[in-house]
This record gives structure tokens, sequence and C-alpha cells, in this order.
């Protein structure tokens, strides 16, 4: 961008606080993004935290910005964004992190403002390996969305999908990392079952599971690809892939996705 965007975000939490290091990992300076939370502390300690600016009014803040991020709670919609109403200019992006809330129901909060992207990031952002989901709203320009793409761009890969594809993305994307963390943890215990310490035994699944996601990135090959050519014919893998089938893992985390896109389907119909 040749250009840096002025950039306010209100609401630095978990999610908030990993896009503003994605931010500031894409070069923005610091004094480019001011950060605002509910209470003065919490400002100055977010600030802190993210090396950001704490902006000192919200409505000078909301005036100067190119790029509005909300990091707020979805419950907070409704109270804090006719506040921002009041002070924005028809060209500023307002660009929400929030989920159940649709693009059609940001508008109505924003007094009627066309200018909003909807995102759906997934926290591995805040380490540099995350995905994000951008769904524009159709008022806004394919320079406006790559303008945002960039900024989450080295930190996640970005992947620009219609609105109505953002359940999908929870299963595959927004809630993935837990299901991740939770086969981490299932083999982890398992390990120390068969008497490895659980050091040992984290620091080998972990290292492992990173592994084989790079692999599959860097050697472009399909996950069945990459299971075939370590699974000799009779072998220990083809043992323990069959008793993965029996237990019904595969059906396990498909319906894992299912009711994370079923629920994220819930939360917009209120």
């Amino acid at each position: 961008m040749t250009k840096q965007p002025t950039i306010f975000m209100l609401g630095a939490g978990s999610m908030g606080g990993a896009v503003a290091t994605a931010i500031r990992r894409s070069g923005i300076d610091a004094q480019n993004v001011h950060v605002m939370n509910s209470r003065p502390e919490s400002t100055e300690r977010a600030a802190k935290e993210y090396d950001l600016t704490p902006a000192d009014s919200l409505e000078d803040a909301v005036r100067e910005a190119d790029i509005i991020i909300l990091g707020i709670k979805p419950y907070q919609l409704a109270a804090q964004l006719p506040k921002l109403a009041e002070h924005l200019s028809a060209d500023t992006l307002v660009v929400s992190l929030a989920a159940g809330a649709t693009i059609d129901t940001l508008r109505e909060h924003l007094g009627g403002h066309e200018k909003i992207i909807r995102t759906m990031p997934n926290t591995p952002v805040a380490v540099g390996s995350g995905v994000v989901a951008v769904m524009p709203a159709d008022a806004v320009t394919d320079e406006e969305t790559a303008t945002v793409e960039e900024l989450f761009s080295a930190s996640a890969d970005v992947v620009r999908v219609p609105e109505d594809k953002v359940h999908q993305v929870i299963g595959a994307a927004g809630s993935a990392p837990a299901f991740m963390f939770y086969v981490a943890e299932a083999m982890i215990d398992e390990g120390v079952m068969q008497g490895l310490t659980r050091d040992q035994a984290a620091e080998m699944v972990i290292a492992t599971m990173a592994g084989s996601a790079k692999l599959l990135q860097e050697q472009g090959l399909s996950p069945a690809e990459a299971r075939y050519r370590v699974s000799s014919p009779g072998g220990t893998t083809v043992r323990g892939v069959a008793a993965l089938e029996e237990a019904g893992v595969r059906v396990g985390l498909a319906k894992a996705m299912r009711a994370a896109a079923d629920w994220s389907r819930h939360m917009e119909e209120g």
C-alpha cells in the first residue's frame, strides 16, 4: 500500500488483539493504529501490549480513521455502533470481526453506512499463521477490499468469499483451531498413557502436527496423497488409520464442523 491508512480499533481483546498484531506485522506504524477499549486503563494496557496508540476520544478517532476495525463482542454492537454512525464519513471502511453479525445488521446499526467488510479471522493470526475470510458488502470496491486484505496478508491466508459461505468458514477455519487442539490433546494424553512423559509427548505431537501442515503447504499434496505416501502395506500406519475409521473420527470431525456452522446460523437468526 502506497500510503498508510489511519486505523481505529474499537476493542482489542483476544481476537482484536490478534488482529492488531497482524496489522502491525503488515508494516503499519503504531501512530497510525489507534485503539479504544471499554475502560481507559484497558485501553492503555492494550496499546502497550500490542504497540498501538491509545485513542483519547471516540469521536475524533472515528472522524480521522480511514478504516475502523470492530473488535467488540457481538452483543455490544447495538449499543456501540450508533455512536460511531454519528461521526462516520461515507468513505470510511468499517471492518467487523464479530461472529454472527451480518452485513445487513451492521448496516442497520450504522445508520445505513454502506462501506462494510465482514471478516472471519482465526486465532493463529496472532502468530502469523492464520486464516481470514473476507466478505465485502456490494458497495465496497475491489481496491478497498484489497487494502483490508493487505492488512492481514503478512499473518494469514486471506480468502475472499461471499457472505452466504460464512457458516462453512466457521467449521473449516474459524472454530477449527479448537478442533486441532482437541486432537493434539487426545494424542498427548495417549502418549502419556503409553509411557512417555507429558513434555515428551507434547513436544512430539505438536511438532508433528506443525510439520505435517507445513508438508502439505509446501509440497502441494492433498491430505490423501500425503497419507498414502507414509502408509506401507500391512504397516503400523495403515493399522492406526483403520482404528481411526473404526472409531468414527472422520464422522466426529464432520459433526464438529457441522455443529459449529449450525450454531453460526443460529446466532445470525438471533
